[in-house]
């Protein structure tokens, strides 16, 4: 009672201690008017904003009182009409703020498709391309930022890696931090080589940031403690003299107010780089099972006990299993053990499949009674986990299985049923690699196949929706491995599940496979992998046929107006179908969003752009070939003008070598005349001059499209005219004049629709 009435006394006098001194702090510094003259200046464009300089604003690290914004796109608007005037370091505020609006608020994509957000990067890039900024610039906290803003602009990281390396940066420990946690981007960025390649380009970085972490004087807060353990050990640098250090700090300041997950995740990072002394694990021990060594000190809050994670559990077993290996004389302490046996076992402990295996098979190196009958518990839990399980967590299952269950009539049956279901539930949504991964393991493993009906029908799928994407390679492996099993299988059950059909389509394979391993040597002396090559990867849909549809191409320059072209046909002919250019598609090569080669292709077309127009030829080829019934088909460009346009263009500008340029070639023309159905039978032609293309790429703002000059889209428009003018093109041409307004005035809308009725309908009636 004395001690609360005692806390109610001190917190009251302190109260009202601040209130005085705020208020006197109000009447003699002009800064607490300061958002006021912010909201006030924001919205005079070209006007810089004033800078405060009081020790209340930098308290709060809020330099130009940006904190009461709630609207990224006013921070932006503004940076845009002063042109980004600001120092480099000035800049920061903006961006920080920026960052917290994003986490605090969730607007990550209002910002990211801001364009005055995309110009504020570019000016970043220019600015530390010419070296426009203080002399020791905040790399960290731009590091930093771009992490948390997830980022993935490759020239952006490599200037900073630049800076770093240079020593072009602020050396004080929290930049050095910053750093630490913003280069884990780093592999992201140069992704696509060797991992050797991607740990010494890390390492160089991370090397000059420890340098000046262990020098400098630490500020005595678990949060930092935190930051570095967690940095350091997602781009696998364990220096041993850095984590001695940490280790230090750790164990003499206990006493801070530190969460019981926060040292977990230290001592997972020190398990993990295989640091960390046997005091340091024993200590850790305490602080699990306590919640906090020192918990009867009254001015530290209250700590929660640890979550029902089964995630934690599993964590908790690897980091002890790692500490039993390292110290043989290391011993777990008995209330330590039971409280993780405790929180493995309780019913409110919530498992995925990853955390369930993990946690079975770390068991026995943590418990030694009862193993047995907690892992039978668990196993049981399986069939209670919701949702999709990732295929790397499937196979651990099964390998969990194969060690434990020497006669598969012992095994769990219910739960390998279970996990088999969910997989060809789920295998839509399942990337092709993986997919193939775990069905190789099941075929060689055909005691886990439980449902033999189901996995031939998932090989069948697997074939019929994924053959257009899959390289040289898996397609080799998959005829060597599936092809014995379906012949096996159709002489058990016969051809009710298509067997047959798969069977043909697996033998077209080789034959296309034949007439084009001439090449493949050629192509190695130049240097290209196989997966890459994605000449034949496209057989399956290319199926002989008699002409069943008419196919209507729009063609026109980059921003002409084909998408707005395309809605007043859907709306005349609602029974065609629309084949659309796969913007996500090529944004996202096999969904990775750091895969982009649309941007890349503008950008740098000698290095991606006979892999560009392959991949542009497979995914127009695939459309079509989907097509069964007698349709009208609407596409945007066609498979012509990938030639004719695109990489005529990429020819005359000699971004294409000689060998790229013989292969394409002859693989086209034999496409063309071995499979004629595909051939276009009119151009509907979306005339705009390259000026207004490029008023309008800006106004629309992908940032794929921002590096088109008006030059080349002044060589596209050219290359329009003379393709479409050529007296031999067999097809029948429609032009639209672009730059009447067929969007608003309804008139030349009209005009529009009865000219393209007109002439489609002639076009039907001669085809017929």
């Amino acid at each position: 009672m004395l001690r609360q009435s005692l806390s109610k006394i001190c917190r009251k006098t302190k109260l009202q201690r601040l209130g005085c001194c705020f208020s006197n702090y109000a009447q003699k510094n002009p800064a607490m008017k300061f958002d006021d003259e912010f909201r006030t200046t924001i919205n005079q464009e070209g006007k810089l904003l004033p800078n405060s300089d009081h020790s209340f604003i930098a308290d709060h690290d809020d330099k130009f009182g940006l904190q009461h914004i709630r609207d990224p796109a006013k921070i932006l608007t503004h940076l845009k009409s002063v042109e980004f005037k600001y120092s480099l370091n000035d800049l920061i505020y903006f961006l920080r703020h920026l960052v917290h609006i994003s986490e605090e608020h969730g607007l990550r994509s209002q910002i990211m498709n801001n364009y005055n957000f995309r110009e504020f990067l570019n000016h970043i890039k220019k600015c530390l391309l010419t070296n426009q900024h203080d002399k020791f610039p905040l790399i960290g906290s731009y590091a930093y930022c771009l992490n948390k803003l997830d980022i993935n602009d490759r020239e952006m990281w490599r200037l900073l890696e630049y800076k770093i390396l240079e020593d072009q940066y602020h050396t004080t420990f929290d930049e050095s931090v910053f750093a630490a946690q913003g280069f884990c981007k780093l592999p992201l960025m140069y992704y696509g080589q060797s991992e050797e390649t991607i740990q010494a380009r890390i390492d160089k970085v991370y090397k000059k940031l420890e340098r000046v972490i262990r020098i400098t004087i630490w500020e005595v807060n678990p949060v930092h403690y935190h930051s570095i353990a967690m940095a350091l050990a997602k781009v696998n640098r364990f220096d041993p003299q850095m984590f001695a250090k940490l280790e230090q700090h750790i164990l003499t300041n206990l006493s801070l107010n530190y969460t019981t997950k926060m040292m977990i995740d230290i001592l997972f990072c020190f398990a993990k780089g295989k640091q960390g002394s046997l005091e340091f694990y024993d200590s850790m021990q305490y602080v699990i099972f306590k919640g906090h060594m020192f918990n009867r000190n009254y001015f530290l809050q209250s700590l929660s006990e640890l979550s029902y994670d089964g995630h934690l559990v599993a964590r908790l077993l690897g980091i002890y299993k790692e500490a039993q290996d390292k110290y043989h004389e290391f011993q777990l302490h008995p209330d330590f053990q039971s409280k993780v046996h405790n929180l493995m076992v309780n019913k409110l402990t919530f498992y995925d499949l990853e955390s369930l295996v993990t946690t079975m098979t770390l068991l026995p190196t943590f418990l030694k009674d009862d193993v047995k009958n907690i892992q039978n518990s668990l196993i049981n839990r399986i069939t209670q986990i919701p949702g999709q399980f990732q295929i790397q967590d499937i196979i651990k299952f099964y390998e969990f299985v194969e060690k434990n269950y020497d006669d598969i009539k012992n095994a769990p049956i219910q739960q390998m049923h279970f996990v088999e279901d969910n997989l060809y539930k789920y295998s839509d949504s399942v990337s092709m690699d993986d997919l193939i991964i775990v069905l190789q393991y099941l075929y060689e493993r055909p005691k886990f196949i439980l449902q033999p009906d189901k996995f031939i029908n998932q090989v069948i799928k697997t074939f019929d929706q994924n053959i257009n994407l899959m390289t040289a390679a898996q397609i080799d492996m998959l005829t060597s491995l599936f092809q014995p099993f379906l012949e096996f299988q159709q002489k058990q059950i016969g051809d009710s599940l298509n067997i047959k059909s798969t069977l043909k389509k697996l033998k077209d394979i080789q034959l296309i496979k034949q007439y084009y391993q001439k090449y493949l040597h050629q192509l190695y002396n130049y240097g290209y992998k196989i997966a890459q090559i994605q000449f034949y990867q496209c057989h399956l849909t290319i199926i002989k046929m008699k002409k069943k549809f008419i196919i209507i191409s729009l063609e026109g320059n980059i921003g002409a107006g084909k998408s707005t072209l395309f809605e007043i046909l859907k709306e005349e002919y609602p029974q065609a179908i629309f084949l659309m250019e796969p913007l996500e598609q090529w944004q996202k090569i096999n969904g990775n969003s750091n895969l982009n080669i649309l941007e890349k292709y503008y950008s740098d077309a000698r290095q991606v752009g006979v892999y560009f127009l392959n991949l542009r030829l497979l995914i127009q080829i695939n459309g079509l070939g989907q097509i069964i019934a007698i349709v009208l088909v609407f596409t945007e460009r066609s498979i012509e003008s990938a030639r004719e346009l695109f990489f005529q263009l990429c020819c005359n500008d000699g971004k294409i070598s000689q060998i790229e340029f013989e292969i394409y070639e002859e693989f086209y023309q034999w496409l063309m005349n071995h499979y004629q159905q595909y051939l276009i039978d009119c151009v509907i032609y979306v005339n705009t001059p390259p000026e207004v293309c490029l008023e309008r790429l800006i106004k629309r703002g992908r940032s794929e499209e921002a590096c088109v000059p008006l030059d080349y889209l002044r060589k596209l428009h050219q290359r329009h005219e003379d393709w479409l003018s050529e007296k031999s093109n067999r097809f029948l041409t429609i032009k639209i004049d672009a730059t009447l307004n067929y969007v608003q005035d309804q008139k030349v809308k009209e005009s529009v629709r009865q000219l393209l009725l007109s002439e489609i309908q002639k076009l039907k009636e001669l085809l017929n």
